[in-house]
């Protein structure tokens, strides 16, 4: 490819890459758009996050997330920031291998994590 060409989507390795980040893309929005759900109920059912727990945010996202959803306290903005980067934490360690040092079994620890966030909402976890 001549410099200052750019390859079409779908053709050689930079398409591939492009395919692949697109798809990252697409899924990272779904799974935010299903923590968006859960945040805004418990908000709306009166959860509780506790301003003293949480981190202002004043990147872009956050303003964003802030005005494309209303409902969502500062607080609940900080919660949905912050949520991901935890499980994908897990979800990388394991991937990496750096849990079997520690745990055996990984999905007792996954629950704990996610009661932890359930009640950072809170809402009582099972």
């Amino acid at each position: 490819m001549r410099p200052g060409t750019v390859a079409a989507e779908g053709s050689g390795r930079l398409g591939a890459t492009r395919s692949c980040r697109r798809a990252t893309v697409l899924a990272a929005r779904r799974a935010g758009d299903v923590l968006l759900g859960i945040v805004s109920a418990a908000i709306r059912q009166g959860g509780t996050l506790h301003p003293d727990e949480t981190l202002a945010y004043h990147d872009p996202f956050g303003h964003w997330l802030a005005d494309a959803h209303p409902e969502l306290t500062p607080e609940g903005v900080a919660f949905h920031l912050r949520a991901p980067a935890r499980l994908h934490g897990m979800v990388s360690m394991e991937v990496y291998g750096q849990l079997s040092p520690l745990v055996t079994d990984a999905a007792p620890l996954y629950r704990a994590e996610l009661r932890a966030l359930v009640g950072e909402l809170g809402l009582p976890s099972r």
